[in-house]
């Protein structure tokens, strides 16, 4: 950068006096030089890297082109070889703006895009109109001449777009992207003013002018200098008045060209601004319908018609916070009988029976009472200011009611059912209290032969705070504070990080992170695992995106349980959200334990073909610790053994676990599988799994379990370490 400072300073001299126009150049040369170096020293396989590789390339082409030029200044031709030279630094930087915009955001609304394609074309139409017709207007006839002297302003005109457009949707917080989306901005500004000088005449060399490529220069190559990899943010939220603002200035420039000739370029560039500034508002339209029905899905359930979870919650929550209503009971009703029917029958016979149970609940209701779906088969019922034998008779009814056949298919079906009932203030004082203690109310209920039960705190298994801890988790979901740590998982022979298990955590906003040991046993209580699963699968698919981004792609394991390969929804569950992520899918990695697979081995069998299907790797996780056998390795579909952390502790010392290990590691290789090996923690054991000829290995010896972002840099510093 010193050689770029004295390049201004020899240019700046030129203004007051002759200079040895060699020694100029050279020093010119020096300053795009290093700029060129700098870049072309940040070039990796990140996007950030692959975006200085090109932002390089292009100031290599345009010092080309300045090395060309003063070569053959005294019979320079236009056009001339120079000028594709110096053209070639526009397509590098384009591509270079584009990566670096994307290695600094997540993926961006494709509303931000369209506000920020509406401001450049805006921003270049005002160009336009003030810059290209005095080019126009050279009287030749020579095609090549015309076109090269556009070039250039129409490459401008694209490269403003491009910068308006990243600054909307991924603007700099940090100096280094600040410096480069200047330095481009320098370029651009004195590219413009050379042509206009060209055709008007006032264009010397050693104007003033050419100190904004030199600024330019500067500002790029200090960009390269202090540039850090970014950490990638949300991209900046779209609003109206990016085009609101820019129709105004095009409707102002249209305005005045009536009465000058405009430019058709400007027109163009005009109308296309106002166009999308349309597209843009049609589609905020559609935002507020859409919003409109959204808010509307919230209060009504769209299979029943009875009011959803959360319009029922807020419903009862206004009541009890009345002083003159403090009291109200709460049924919560499940259908024990639907998920045999959705595997018997098929999911629309279950559908219609339970559309059939929501319409004999709602013809049960008194004035006042509301009644809600709160789970796939589950409902409640809340009964405002009741008498003290009002729940226990109407869940009577309820189950009389759903004891008559409803015919199904052509089969008369007689739905069996459990109630729990939950009273406020007795029981809670809130709605999600009361849902938390009816549900717990119907899983002891689950064992009595009356199938109605009133939650009984000391029958209960659940404690207080764990009762507290049940009500806040379905709240937990609906916030995100269920979240993704993820564990690296490495190459035990090279140490390359291979792969990352995904372990929930509820980072619980005032008791910290809560272990899944605690909160796991609650989801499948509450049933809410398929919405804990669901919400696992996406965390796990934006990893693998995110790493694969940042350079370092990497398998991502996932734990799935008994009850998840009993539901119809999880292979659908995870293509959505591998489409969604735009993920590899055969870097997506299911972990099944043997107990979940002897819960019913054909389903899992069915299960994991339809997942090798789509493409994800499968796996058994804690091998050694459940009561299958053999078989079950020979028939899974399976690519991975992960050996339990029992049999890996001991390591050689530990004679009986060793020799398990050392046949596991046998067998599953014979079998084509690859072998995990968990719970490392000392540099012995991992010397010694070595020698056994493990695979992978995974424990606190290489990292624990880390949030995305943590492990990005991790997955950075070990790249460097490893290398």
């Amino acid at each position: 950068m010193a050689a770029v400072a004295t390049s201004a300073t020899a240019r700046l001299a030129t203004w007051t006096g002759p200079h040895p126009l060699p020694l100029l150049w050279a020093v010119c040369d020096v300053a795009f030089a290093a700029a060129a170096v700098a870049c072309l020293r940040r070039a990796d396989r990140t996007d950030a890297g692959r975006a200085w590789a090109l932002q390089g390339a292009g100031l290599a082409s345009y010092l080309a082109a300045e090395l060309y030029a003063q070569a053959h200044h005294h019979e320079l031709p236009f056009p001339s070889p120079a000028d594709a030279l110096w053209l070639g630094l526009y397509p590098a930087t384009y591509a270079s703006i584009v990566l670096h915009a994307r290695s600094r955001v997540e993926v961006a609304p494709s509303r931000s895009w369209l506000d920020g394609l509406t401001a450049g074309l805006a921003a270049a139409a005002l160009v336009a109109g003030l810059a290209l017709r005095p080019l126009l207007a050279i009287g030749t006839d020579r095609v090549a001449v015309v076109a090269t002297s556009l070039a250039y302003p129409l490459a401008d005109l694209a490269l403003l777009v491009l910068l308006v457009v990243t600054f909307r949707v991924a603007p700099p917080r940090s100096i280094s992207p600040a410096l480069q989306f200047a330095g481009l901005t320098s370029f651009l500004l004195a590219d413009t003013l050379f042509l206009v000088g060209q055709v008007d005449g006032t264009w010397r060399p050693g104007s003033a002018i050419e100190l904004l490529w030199l600024l330019g220069v500067l500002l790029i190559g200090s960009s390269a200098i202090t540039w850090v990899p970014p950490v990638r943010q949300a991209a900046l939220e779209p609003t109206l008045a990016v085009p609101l603002a820019a129709t105004i200035m095009v409707t102002a420039l249209l305005l005045v060209g009536q009465r000058s000739d405009l430019p058709g370029a400007a027109v163009g560039l005009a109308v296309a601004a106002v166009g999308l500034a349309v597209v843009r508002l049609a589609s905020v339209a559609g935002e507020i319908r859409r919003s409109a029905q959204a808010q509307r899905r919230q209060r009504i359930d769209p299979l029943t018609g009875l009011a959803s979870r959360s319009a029922f919650a807020r419903r009862l929550d206004a009541h009890l916070l009345d002083p003159a209503s403090p009291r109200a009971l709460v049924l919560v009703v499940d259908v024990d009988d639907v998920d045999d029917i959705d595997r018997s029958l098929g999911t629309d016979a279950g559908l219609r029976v339970r559309r059939a149970a929501a319409d004999r609940l709602a013809a049960l209701l008194e004035p006042g009472w509301f009644a809600a779906r709160v789970g796939s088969a589950t409902f409640a019922v809340a009964v405002p200011s009741p008498a003290a034998l009002e729940g226990g008779g109407l869940a009577i009814d309820v189950r009389l009611a759903m004891l008559q056949p409803i015919n199904v298919a052509g089969i008369p079906l007689a739905l069996n059912t459990t109630v729990g009932i939950a009273a406020a203030p007795e029981h809670g004082t809130s709605a999600a209290q009361l849902l938390g203690a009816a549900d717990l109310a119907v899983r002891q209920g689950q064992r009595s032969s009356t199938r109605i039960t009133v939650y009984r705190p000391a029958a209960s298994e659940a404690s207080a705070p764990r009762l507290a801890l049940l009500s806040e988790l379905r709240t937990a979901l609906d916030r995100g504070e269920i979240v993704a740590h993820l564990q690296p998982q490495v190459h035990l022979r090279t140490g390359r990080p291979v792969g990352v298990e995904a372990l929930a955590r509820w980072v619980h906003p005032t008791r910290g992170t809560i272990p899944p040991a605690t909160f796991m046993p609650l989801a499948v209580e509450s049933g809410l695992l398929p919405e804990l699963t669901r919400t696992m699968v996406g965390q796990a698919t934006t990893a693998l995106r995110r790493c694969a981004q940042a350079g370092h792609p990497v398998d991502v394991s996932l734990n799935v349980s008994a009850l998840d390969l009993a539901d119809e929804r999880v292979v659908a569950c995870i293509e959505a959200a591998v489409a969604a992520a735009r993920a590899e899918p055969a870097r997506l990695v299911l972990e099944l334990t043997e107990d979940a697979v002897m819960v019913d081995r054909h389903r899992a069998i069915e299960i994991l073909a339809r997942m090798r299907t789509l493409g994800a790797g499968t796996s058994v996780d804690d091998y050694g610790t459940g009561n299958a056998s053999l078989a079950y390795l020979r028939d899974l579909p399976l690519d991975e053994v992960k050996v339990d952390r029992s049999f890996v502790r001991g390591g050689p010392a530990d004679r009986r676990s060793a020799a398990l290990t050392r046949s596991t590691i046998a067998l599953a290789h014979e079998l084509g599988l690859t072998v995990v090996a968990e719970g490392i923690e000392e540099p012995e054991i991992h010397d010694w799994l070595v020698a056994l000829g493990c695979d992978v290995g995974q424990g606190f010896l290489y990292a624990r379990p880390m949030p995305l972002e943590d492990l990005v840099r991790w997955l950075h510093e070990r790249a460097r370490r490893t290398a």
